[in-house]
């Protein structure tokens, strides 16, 4: 469904190595990591929102 998602819309997406559906449940800390990455990212692509 994400594949399908990122495609249409045209956005990059990444999956996180060993996890399964529910990430925040499974490796909470990793996943916290990786949206802060990403707004990160995305802030200095393109400067605050």
């Amino acid at each position: 469904m994400g594949v399908e998602y990122a495609n249409r819309n045209g956005v990059k997406l990444s999956v996180l190595p060993k996890l399964g559906h529910f990430p925040h449940l499974q490796a909470p800390e990793q996943t916290v990591d990786e949206v802060r990455a990403a707004f990160l990212a995305v802030e200095r692509d393109t400067g605050p929102q």
